[in-house]
């Protein structure tokens, strides 16, 4: 093949390219779920163990090449001296899983799925809620005394529960009085869900309250006020909702 074909090939094919691209419409939306997916098909799901090794790597590049960064002296030694991912191999022993966990307590196995929110209640009573297994309720929370914290599944009996006890929950909050508990159905990351709920004995009956929209995620509930006139503010991705009477 000559060099004047050879040319006049790749002049071809790259008109073909800025012709598909111009037809286009313009330069492709962002598509940051599609994104995400494509590096867990790709990279697959990281473990703590390569995230654990990944920040130690980022500090050893940053202490190999802060004297370069453009930053005053001060600020410069401030980014050395700041604790790093190094503390993350030393034997941490302030932090202890208490759970839930499944029914077989020798394997220790987590049962509850991904924490979207954890309320601390008077009398030893800790709820922990859950993207995708619910609500959980501890009433022997106590840090002072041995033996393990006891779980027990609160939101099994809602209408959007599975026969398994799978819920999503995108927040729970709790009144500024402590009376009342707020819980939201879908998780604002994964699986979505319908329904807002109430409670005023710690999660033993929850009461259903009409919400309008079409939302199936909640991000934040907000409780600003207590009591029948008490306003909560609700951030779904129906937008935001606004109840002037408790709920």
């Amino acid at each position: 093949m000559t060099a004047f074909r050879f040319r006049f090939l790749a002049n071809g094919a790259l008109l073909f390219l800025l012709a598909g691209s111009a037809q286009g419409g313009g330069p492709a939306l962002d598509d940051p779920k599609g994104r995400a997916k494509a590096n867990r098909e790709w990279f697959g799901t990281p473990c703590a163990e390569y995230l654990d090794f990944k920040a130690q790597a980022a500090r050893k590049e940053v202490e190999n090449w802060a004297a370069s960064f453009p930053k005053a002296p001060a600020l410069r030694q401030a980014t050395l001296a700041a604790p790093g991912p190094r503390a993350l191999a030393a034997p941490a022993l302030t932090w202890v899983n208490l759970g839930p966990f499944d029914d077989a307590a020798a394997s220790r196995d987590v049962d509850s799925g991904r924490p979207s929110a954890v309320l601390a209640l008077p009398n030893n009573v800790l709820l922990l809620a859950t993207s995708g297994g619910g609500v959980f309720r501890c009433q022997n929370a106590n840090p002072n005394l041995a033996g393990d914290w006891v779980w027990e599944a609160v939101t099994d009996n809602l209408p959007a529960s599975s026969a398994t006890g799978n819920v999503a929950v995108g927040d729970l909050a709790l009144s500024p009085d402590g009376g009342t508990l707020f819980l939201g159905l879908g998780d604002a990351f994964d699986a979505t869900g319908r329904g807002f709920y109430r409670s005023t004995d710690t999660g033993t009956t929850w009461v259903p309250s009409a919400v309008a929209g079409a939302g199936t995620r909640v991000y934040d509930i907000r409780p600003v006020s207590s009591g029948p006139a008490g306003v909560v503010l609700l951030g779904t991705d129906d937008g935001l909702k606004r109840s002037i009477d408790g709920g």
